[in-house]
């Protein structure tokens, strides 16, 4: 498809809604700003040029301005198709797999906000714009979708436990206006949501990223809050701490939105308000930080998910404002990055969250391009003796997928901790 193809058909389709519509000429150009981001959609669908004889039909007295104002765009922004045949990202570190733009009926996903990797069965979880949980296998085969049947109604994060248990983390609905984690077993089934007590402000905690360690303590922080929660294997309130940042001779409680636990029980808190990671050991003492706020090469400006690739110890960090992806290596020391505003692979807009698989493979939920990229990391060079000891020697080729249904684990194979479901010492109940 040219230039002129995406253009046009652009304006082909903004004719069509004003004719449908009778909306007037301003409305018309502002469909054509929003259509623009919706092209890699229509494509998708099988668009490939324009129907000329379709615009001689639909000819109105709009067509000329639409023309102007699609020149006009051309010559601001200009495609970056046109530039994608190079490449966004180094050839020798990063390749392209695929992307995931339908569910399992078909219909395509609407803004993917998260995405995780189940690193037992390798399966995708992806929480898109209208609710739900879609989730796929490792060959990206639709298997099942969680929505508000399930007692979904606003997913922000979810994570699967060393029992296999799926933890979603959800804010306020509405049939529900508290935030809480709801809890559903092996099998897909809700078994209760979890509320929060216990530490001030609990009332109006908004759980949005989980995390387990390997001792079975779970970590949560909630949306635009300094308090990182930590929960027992079975739900139950352990304590918080805060992530502070010193300055002006003081210190202040700074927000985070994401955290991450590498194969050591290291702690990583990436804050967007100050575009830092922080590190903490096993014991929850803190270690160092980096990153860089900036909107150049190697820094980050708003960044919103970190991940790691266990078998070299990079980390890779998406930034939203940017759209790029940021790598650094397991000192915090700036290796590369890649992305860019665009559609085409590897292109990025407005990316919201970032995850690595076991073997490497990268997912990116690229929001308003309305998919989840899948890149894979290249190994190039062996990593230090102190990640060498957590590497396994995996590749893509050697994922095995799983079924194309989800079923209960027989017990769950592979899996650390009790195979059985033990007994839950906490309300099951939500709070009148």
């Amino acid at each position: 498809m040219t230039t002129f193809d995406v253009y046009f058909s652009v304006c082909e389709r903004s004719l069509t809604v004003c004719s449908k519509k009778n909306i007037n000429k301003h409305s018309a150009v502002s469909y054509q700003l929003c259509s623009r981001r919706l092209e890699p959609a229509f494509r998708a669908q099988g668009h490939k040029g324009i129907d000329k004889m379709a615009i001689s039909r639909k000819k109105k007295k709009g067509f000329p301005l639409c023309v102007f104002v699609s020149l006009w765009l051309i010559f601001l922004f200009p495609p970056p198709t046109s530039r994608a045949q190079a490449g966004p990202f180094p050839k020798d570190k990063i390749a392209y797999i695929g992307q995931i733009t339908q569910d399992e009926e078909g219909k395509f996903i609407s803004y993917p906000s998260y995405v995780y990797v189940d690193p037992v069965k390798h399966e995708v979880y992806i929480i898109e714009g209208r609710g739900r949980i879609l989730i796929y296998n490792a060959s990206f085969f639709p298997l099942f979708t969680l929505d508000k049947n399930y007692g979904i109604e606003s997913p922000q994060g979810v994570m699967i436990d060393a029992r296999g248990y799926l933890w979603v983390a959800q804010g306020p609905g509405p049939n529900n206006r508290r935030g809480r984690i709801s809890l559903f077993d092996p099998c897909l089934k809700w078994m209760r949501d979890i509320y929060f007590s216990g530490f001030i402000g609990a009332e109006e905690f908004i759980p949005y990223r989980l995390a387990e360690n390997s001792r079975g303590e779970i970590f949560v922080i909630g949306t635009y809050s300094p308090a990182v929660v930590i929960l027992d294997r079975f739900g139950n309130f352990q304590g918080t701490f805060f992530q502070e940042e010193e300055g002006e001779g003081q210190k202040r409680r700074v927000a985070v939105n994401d955290i991450l636990i590498g194969p050591d029980d290291r702690l990583y808190l990436l804050s967007e308000e100050t575009s830092h990671v922080y590190v903490y050991d096993a014991g929850r003492r803190f270690l160092f930080k980096f990153g860089q706020k900036g909107g150049s090469t190697g820094k980050m400006s708003r960044p919103q998910g970190v991940g790691l690739d266990k078998r070299t110890g990079i980390f890779f960090i998406v930034d939203y404002m940017r759209h790029a992806v940021t790598a650094y290596d397991k000192k915090g020391e700036f290796i590369f990055e890649f992305g860019g505003l665009g559609w085409g692979e590897g292109w990025l807009q407005y990316p919201k969250d970032i995850t690595v698989d076991e073997t490497g493979r990268i997912f990116i939920a690229d929001l308003f391009n309305n998919r989840v990229q899948v890149l894979q990391a290249i190994v190039q060079v062996l990593p230090e003796k102190a990640v060498e000891e957590e590497v396994e020697p995996v590749g893509p080729e050697g994922v095995e997928a799983p079924g194309e249904q989800i079923k209960a684990p027989e017990p769950v194979a592979g899996r650390k901790g009790v195979p059985s479901i033990p007994p839950v010492p906490i309300s099951e109940t939500e709070p009148k």
